[in-house]
């Protein structure tokens, strides 16, 4: 019987390597595929919402948002995606990893997914980062709205786009379904080139 090896592959890797487009001076946006974090998603068991908080509380020392927000202390991360549900981000681990770290931490107060096969995670930063993403982003994002800790989930250039701010760089991440990963690098690449943009990503 034949044998094969099955390889993780990026959705971006037609675009691997480092790029850099528009602008004569020094970029004013930076584009990295996030290929170190593990994605899963998590859901709260009927009733079980606050004794998922308290578990989550004491495994990571984080307070689960309840609102559209971005909560991380460096190695995992949790994003807000509606009412019991949150995109839970571990750095640095393999997603059947970090699925079966969270089982460990909650236990049964919440279904948990490993997404990290089937989404694609891009950061954009820079100084001209918000100017670039409000070409196409339908919600404001001036700094009064939306700053560091703010996550959305809403529709990007016709994409639909679970995002949240990290810092006042400001730098965002951007959470998009791989099969249209590249369709929306492509878009991002486009809308920031006026302000200087490089791109690094794929594999």
């Amino acid at each position: 019987m034949a044998s094969f090896t099955l390889s993780e592959m990026s959705s971006l890797r037609a675009r691997a390597g480092a790029t850099r487009h528009g602008g004569d001076a020094t970029p004013s946006v930076v584009i990295v595929e996030r290929v170190d974090v593990a994605m899963c998603s998590m859901l709260a068991r009927r009733g079980a919402t606050d004794r998922l908080a308290r578990a989550v509380q004491a495994a990571f020392a984080l307070e689960l948002p309840r609102t559209p927000r971005y909560v991380g202390n460096g190695s995992i991360a949790f994003a807000w995606a509606g009412p019991g549900a949150w995109l839970a981000l571990g750095e640095r681990m393999t997603g059947p990893a970090f699925e079966r770290r969270l089982h460990g931490a909650v236990g049964d107060a919440a279904a948990i997914i490993d997404q990290s096969h089937g989404r694609t995670l891009i950061r954009v930063a820079g100084p001209q980062a918000r100017d670039a993403l409000a070409k196409g982003v339908l919600i404001d994002l001036h700094p009064r709205a939306f700053g560091p800790g703010t996550a959305a989930s809403t529709v990007i250039s016709h994409i639909g786009t679970h995002f949240w701010q990290v810092d006042a760089t400001p730098a965002y991440e951007l959470c998009v379904a791989g099969s249209v990963a590249l369709a929306f690098l492509e878009w991002l690449i486009e809308a920031a080139a006026a302000f200087g943009v490089t791109y690094r990503g794929g594999r």
